[in-house]
């Protein structure tokens, strides 16, 4: 007699990504280093990346994000984006302002 055996999959909710908390905007000195941080819930797990001013580079992939010897250059506004392929992504914007080392 053969024996059958039954599977039973317990399927988790999916919810699409949303970011819970992030920086504020920040002013930095220039040489200082700043770290900025993008946190996001959602199932399954988003992957935080970040921009910088509305352009599609990423520049770093995680929930921190940190510039070290900062310039003015790197002055104006990081976009964190979380998403995981459910529903539309979630994003927040930091405006990071630079000043002149005196």
């Amino acid at each position: 007699m053969a024996t059958v055996k039954l599977f039973c999959a317990s399927f988790l909710p999916i919810d699409p990504a949303a970011i819970t908390s992030s920086s504020s905007n920040s002013v930095a000195v220039e040489g200082s280093s700043i770290t900025l941080y993008c946190n996001a819930t959602g199932n399954p797990p988003p992957k935080i990346t970040w921009t910088k001013d509305g352009n599609n580079t990423v520049l770093n992939t995680g929930e921190t994000f940190t510039l070290n010897n900062v310039t003015r250059q790197q002055a104006g506004d990081y976009t964190c984006i979380a998403k995981n392929g459910v529903g539309s992504e979630d994003n927040a914007t930091i405006t990071v302002t630079v000043h002149c080392k005196l």
